[in-house]
């Protein structure tokens, strides 16, 4: 039998926000393992956990049309359309303001950015990877051994664009360049799906496959970064800011199956 009982204890004084956040004790036979939950409710919208400092908030930009019509992207330079904008705004509700917040120079995770009304730090380190001659391409027109080059050789260049090799070396030597502010406050870096996916494999020391990462439209990813500069990952892919925002299809697919692609917004 599990007994759930509210406790608030463990909660910094500045952000026991009782409507919106609950720390559930749970009791069982066996162990007690206190658990931070969000309390969902249809009537009552739900804010984030309060992200402390020493996190490195990584986000990706709301949808754009070509999300939408399951487009590579790249660096094609699209804007957010409608519902893209509400995730934006969602996004920024959730988070708060930052100390910091950064942006690809990409209209779309600039108007991403701009929701939280805060001046923008622009690092061209953390734009989307370059598709060449296949940006604007449908996803599941992408031939298989095309995505087979991009998982299985990190050097493979498709005509007029960027290896994953490039997009990992500028994304790890900026993630590393944010150690330092990060470490004492929050910073939020707004950003693409596989820069997104290198900084996670930097922060896990390159021990994960990005082509095995599904990361959804304008979710939020946070590392921890500890004082001497060590990244420990404390969520990926969250979503709960999205209630009734959600993309149609989150995952990408190629070939009639729901293998996920290792990029493209």
């Amino acid at each position: 039998m599990i007994v759930a009982s509210v406790d608030s204890s463990s909660v910094p004084v500045d952000c026991r926000r009782t409507d919106r956040l609950t720390v559930l004790k749970f009791t069982s036979r066996l162990d007690t393992v206190p658990v931070l939950r969000r309390m969902v409710s249809a009537e009552q919208p739900i804010s984030a956990p309060c992200y402390r400092n020493q996190v490195l908030i990584i986000v990706r930009h709301g949808q754009t049309a070509a999300n939408a019509a399951r487009l590579l992207q790249g660096r094609l330079d699209e804007h957010l359309d409608q519902l893209g904008m509400q995730q934006a705004a969602a996004i920024a509700e959730w988070i708060g303001t930052p100390d910091l917040l950064i942006s690809s120079p990409l209209a779309r995770a600039m108007e991403t950015a701009a929701a939280f009304d805060k001046q923008i730090t622009v690092d061209p380190r953390w734009v989307e990877v370059d598709y060449g001659v296949l940006d604007g391409t449908p996803i599941d027109d992408v031939p298989m051994d095309i995505w087979n080059q991009f998982r299985f050789n990190p050097d493979f260049t498709p005509e007029g664009g960027e290896s994953m090799r490039s997009v990992e070396a500028r994304v790890s030597e900026a993630a590393q360049d944010l150690i330092p502010m990060a470490s004492t406050q929050n910073v939020v870096v707004v950003s693409h799906v596989s820069a997104i996916k290198e900084a996670v494999r930097w922060a896990l020391g390159g021990t994960v496959e990005a082509f095995r990462l599904n990361l959804t439209q304008a979710s939020i990813t946070t590392l921890d970064i500890s004082p001497r500069g060590n990244t420990i990952m404390r969520s990926f892919n969250e979503t709960g800011h999205l209630r009734g925002l959600l993309p149609a299809r989150t995952g990408h697919g190629f070939g009639g199956t729901r293998t996920v692609h290792p990029g493209g917004s």
